[in-house]
Formats: C-alpha cells, structure tokens, sequence
C-alpha cells in the first residue's frame, strides 16, 4: 500500500438533532433528513475539490487540497443547512463543522496524523450552526478569501499540546479594499516677502514647521482624527478599539497612534511588528516598539507593505 504526506485542508461535519425533533417527527424521519443533509455536504465538498474520506452516520470527515476551498464549503454548508429547513418549514438540523489545515498521511483514500486528532477535539467545542477554526488554516488563507474571523477562548492549555489558536468563520459582510483614497498634493507655502519700512527691514517670521496639529487615519473609508494636545487611536482584532480588523496576523491589541511633545508616533504592542513607509522618503520600516509619523504616510500592522495579505491603513498629517 503507497504511503504519500500531503498539506491539506480538513473539514469536519456533524449533523445533530435534537431530542425534541425526534419526539415531534419521529426517528424514521429524522433519519431521512440527516441522510438528506449528508448528500447535500458530499455535492458541496466534490463541488469545492473536496473529497469525502470518511462517512459516518450523520459525520464526514473531508480533505481539500488548500485553505480557501475549505472555509468556502464550510460557508456553503451552513447556508444550505438554513436554505433547505426554511424551504420545508421544520425545525432546523444543527450542523457543527470544526476546520484544520496541515501535513497528513495519505493512503489508498484514508488519512492519519495529529491535525486529525486536533480537528476531532475541537469539534467537542462547536456548536449548532457555527464553524471553528484552528490558526493553521486562517494563516494559510489567501486575501481573496471572504471570510470573517473572531479569536475564540475555547481549550485550556491541558488540553491544547499544540498551542493552537481557535477562530470562529463565517462569511464576510462585506468585501475591504485596500486602494489607496486620493490624497490630494499638499499646497506649497507662499513665500514670505520682507516688510520694509523707512527705518529698517522687518522680516516677517515664519511659522514653526516641526510640530502638526492634526492626524487623520484612513482605514475602509472611514476616518478617525486626533490633535497633537489631545487624542489616541488603537488598532487591533479586539472589539475596544477605535478601528477593528480580523486578520489573524494582528494582535488583540496591536497599535497605538498618539501625540508625544507635539510629535504623533506610532506605538507598535502587537507581537509581529508594524510596517510604515512615508510617501515623502518611500522607505519602508519595521518599527517593534515606537517610531514617528513621519508626513502622510501608509502603515501596515503585522505583515510587510508589499505582502499581498497586507491590510494597509493610511494617515495624513496637517
């Protein structure tokens, strides 16, 4: 028997009923609709380049050969589950799905290894309707993906050996974009003339030009200001801050904008760094703890400028 090693994505499915369904409908019936909802994830996995490895009574246990394909079937699945209970009024089925994404032994159809074991622990955690996630399938995610991620608090460490992160999936609302609003060229200062009087020349003093007295932040056509005596910004995939993003390469609590003696800087807290760049300098840096805001300028928390995952935020100083 061949024994190959693949990287795959891994879908687990379960359908449960409840008590109340089988007492209402009866057994027989209930029977069907599970069976039912078991073909309609098969079509949804072969339809996504899935193959079903597994087919238990009313569990499957899936592979995808990537990230995205994974999470787009687990999205279908619950929006046909919710689709096909409101077109035959009855009370729903719950479906639970748990995702993973690694190496695993492959041979003649079956799978092994510890993602399989990891996607079977975190299924005890799911409930009906939701999908669960570990951190090593949303960190293979594309940034085509359409996906929403909220950071789950689920096993203790006992009972997590491979120090995974757990995020609840769901479709996004809405797709970001990442083009740059115009910024209109800044107005070039007039020159200032000397004022002559009969006596002697008086120059008139220009005003200081180190100091700024106003910062916007620019992130999905939204904007957030703060003056240089009074304000803060933070960002982050917590809910408290001022701007939330769900990109699993983003602390709870990443960024920090503020004022220092009339300067703005950045405050990076977050545990991969924030990429700047200035338009004036075009050079790009990696600050770890806290550097200044240097004109208008485009920043990144998390992940390099150019990285085609890259949520880029932009600020304009006056």
């Amino acid at each position: 028997m061949a024994l190959s090693t693949n990287t795959l994505g891994i879908l687990f499915a379960r359908v449960d009923t409840s008590s109340d369904l089988k007492a209402t409908i009866g057994e027989w019936l209930v029977s069907q609709r599970i069976a039912q909802m078991t073909s309609i994830i098969s079509e949804i996995v072969n339809k996504h380049g899935g193959i079903v490895s597994k087919n238990l009574t009313g569990a499957l246990l899936c592979t995808f050969p990537g990230a995205d394909a994974t999470a787009s079937a687990a999205i279908e699945i619950q929006e046909s589950n919710g689709d096909l209970d409101s077109t035959q009024n009855q009370a729903p089925l719950g479906i639970k799905i748990a995702l993973n994404f690694g190496q695993m032994a492959v041979a003649a159809g079956n799978i092994a290894g510890e993602e399989i074991n990891a996607v079977v622990q975190l299924m005890n955690s799911v409930e009906d309707g939701q999908i669960l996630s570990t951190n090593k399938l949303t960190n293979a995610l594309s940034d085509n993906a359409n996906v929403s991620l909220v950071e789950k608090d689920i096993l203790k460490a006992s009972e997590n050996p491979q120090g995974l992160r757990f995020y609840e999936l769901s479709k996004a609302k809405s797709r970001r974009s990442n083009t740059a609003p115009t910024i209109p060229p800044p107005v070039p200062e007039p020159k200032k003339r000397p004022v002559k009087t009969p006596v002697k020349e008086v120059e008139v003093p220009s005003p200081p030009t180190g100091r700024l007295d106003k910062l916007v932040i620019i992130h999905d056509g939204k904007k957030h200001e703060i003056t240089s005596s009074a304000g803060q910004i933070t960002i982050g995939r917590a809910k408290e801050n001022d701007i939330v993003v769900n990109k699993p390469y983003v602390s709870r609590k990443h960024v920090r904008i503020e004022s220092v003696d009339g300067e703005f800087v950045i405050i990076n807290t977050g545990t991969n760094g924030t990429y700047i760049r200035s338009q004036k300098t075009q050079s790009e840096v990696h600050c770890v703890k806290q550097t200044m805001i240097q004109g208008d300028s485009e920043f990144s928390p998390g992940c390099p400028l150019d990285d085609a995952n890259a949520l880029i935020i932009y600020c304009q100083v006056s």
